[in-house]
Formats: structure tokens, sequence, C-alpha cells
């Protein structure tokens, strides 16, 4: 044995007792961790350590409201340990409590909407005598360009007057000038009516001449009716527009020094017809 020890000192060339016994024993640790990673594999190899140390199996079942996880164990006979079959899941069905709802919009109106201020047309403003045709296709009408008129006074509307006006009775003189038809016409209407209502024409001149100048300069031809009163005859002149009021006939007592028309000597009220408004 002694030997052995000084044979293992000269092959190593090691004179040092702590230097010999740490070489051996690092050698004795390799051989001996060695032969027992080889033991400890071949004991994991055998078939008793598989048996003993089977892996388990886990079977994880989802449903929409619990998990649940069941462990087996491989070469279990009994009934409890058996793994239960996995339910199939359920469908997911939407939810239509709440659908989405789309904005409500108010409803447009049709573009074929006829009529003043239609949404097609817009605002209309007719003149005199006009036709405002909106919507269809190969429509035709006649445009009458007609200028304004003076309210017409019917049989029973005149025969009231002529009641009226006697119960006030005076001397009127009608004039136009540079009328046209509608102002002709009227003022021989109204003619007409005084006369039957007994008053008494002291004339109806239609006369076609520019403006009359004064001091001031021309003074303007006016348009509807003017009541000219003379001197002291102002409430005549207003009982004969309240008359003419009644049946929808406006016109305007016009007391002023600048005057189209002045009434003669032995006129009442000078009665001016211009062209209609």
């Amino acid at each position: 044995m002694w030997d052995i020890i000084g044979a293992i000192h000269k092959a190593l060339k090691i004179e040092s007792t702590w230097a010999f016994v740490s070489g051996v024993a690092f050698i004795c640790a390799i051989l001996g961790g060695a032969a027992a990673w080889v033991i400890d594999v071949g004991y994991r190899n055998s078939a008793e350590y598989k048996e003993e140390h089977a892996p388990k199996q886990k079977a994880v079942v989802t449903d929409s409201s619990t998990t649940t996880v069941v462990t087996a164990t491989p070469n279990s006979s009994s009934q409890g340990d058996s793994i239960p079959p996995r339910p199939e899941p359920k469908p997911v069905l939407p939810d239509k409590t709440n659908k989405p709802t789309k904005p409500q919009t108010k409803d447009k109106p049709s573009v074929s909407t006829s009529g003043n201020n239609s949404p097609a047309v817009g605002s209309v403003n007719q003149g005199p005598g006009s036709i405002a045709q909106v919507g269809g296709t190969g429509n035709q009408a006649t445009v009458i360009n007609q200028a304004p008129d003076y309210p017409n006074i019917g049989d029973a509307a005149f025969n009231r007057l002529v009641t009226q006006l006697r119960a006030n009775i005076g001397a009127v003189a009608f004039e136009t000038r540079n009328g046209n038809n509608q102002a002709l016409n009227y003022s021989s209407l109204l003619v007409r009516l005084f006369s039957a209502a007994q008053w008494t024409i002291k004339g109806n001149e239609n006369k076609t001449a520019p403006p009359d100048v004064d001091d001031e300069g021309a003074i303007p031809i006016p348009s509807g009716l003017h009541l000219f009163p003379n001197d002291g005859k102002s409430e005549l002149a207003t009982f004969v527009k309240e008359t003419l009021a009644s049946v929808g006939v406006a016109c305007t007592v016009d007391t002023g020094k600048r005057r189209v028309m002045n009434p003669q000597p032995g006129t009442d009220i000078a009665f001016f017809v211009g062209n209609p408004k």
C-alpha cells in the first residue's frame, strides 16, 4: 500500500501532503459523481420508477359561467376517478336587447311640393298679372302683364253707395292726368256713382300734360284716389272717404298747399283719379 502511495507521489510529482490530498479528493469526486450520475439515470429509466412516477393528466372544461379542472391519474380503476366527458361549448347568441338604433332624421319634403316658399322653389314674388308655375313638364302658361286695378264695385255695392252718398249731397269735379285705361274707366264709374246719388258734377277732365310747377318745383302727379276739399269742406271730403271705404275703396283727403288739382268756385270737392297703385 505504501508503495502505491509512493508511486502516486512520483507520478504526480507532488511532495506536499495537502496538494496530494486535494488532487486525490478531486479525482475521487469526479469519479464518484460520474458513477452516481450513471446509477441515477439507470434508476429513472427503470420500469418501477416509471410506474411510480407516471405523469398526471389535466382536463379543463370551459363554460360561459364557471371553469372546472379535473385531474385524472392513469391506471385508476375506480369509477370516481374517471374523466367526465367534456361538454360542448354553448354558442354565444347576439344580444338583441341593445341593438344600435339609427339616428332619426327629419323627413325632407319632396321637391315636387308646390306653392310659395316651396323647398324646390323658395320665396316667390309675383308681379301684377303674373302666373307662378311650379313642377311638371311640358307646361304652358299665358302671362298677361296687367297693371294694378282699383277694387271692383258690384251692383249691390253701387246701390248701397248711392244711398249713403245721398245723405250728404255736394258738388264734385273729377280729373285724371296722363291716366291709363284703369284710371279712365274708374273715373267714369265714379261720375256715374255720384250722379246717381244726385251730386252736382262740376267737371270730368282727362288731361294729358306734364306736372304743374310752383315756387318749390314740379308738383308730383299722385297715384290712387285723392280728395281735395274746398275751404270749409273738409268734413264733407271725410264723409266721402269713409263712405267709399265701406266697400273697400281707399282714398286720401289732401289738405296740403301743393295740390295737383284745386277745386273751382262752387265746387265742394275736387276728386283726382290717378293711376292705380
